[in-house]
């Protein structure tokens, strides 16, 4: 990822926001399985860089939808996430790399249920 500007973690919060927007705040930290706190953190420097618009939503519920700008970071940076994402398959092995996304799919689903 170096060279866009972007950490793992910016690029994953802009990739799902990206994919459902706009996107209530509470979905996105169940889909990160974040706190909302640890959520607003992690959108502070996004939404100051200009690259997340935080709107409101129904009731006093935020939304999140990407600006132009964050649209075209998510496209500079996604060939880039995708080499990282081939590089580590292919050091990791893909039958390993399977078995541990699996498995870390149970854990999420595992912390999601237990943060509702």
């Amino acid at each position: 990822m170096e060279g866009t500007g972007l950490s793992l973690g910016q690029f994953a919060v802009l990739f799902n926001i990206a994919r459902r927007e706009p996107l209530p705040l509470m979905d996105l930290a169940h889909i990160l399985v974040m706190d909302r706190t640890t959520l607003y953190r992690a959108l502070k420097p996004l939404e100051r860089d200009g690259w997340v618009a935080l709107e409101d939503g129904h009731g006093r519920a935020k939304n999140a939808r990407l600006t132009d700008l964050g649209h075209q970071a998510i496209e500079n940076s996604t060939d880039a996430w995708l080499a990282a994402q081939r590089q580590l398959i292919e050091k990791f092995g893909l039958d390993r790399w399977n078995t541990t996304e699996a498995a870390l799919q149970d854990l999420v689903t595992i912390s999601q249920e237990a943060m509702q």
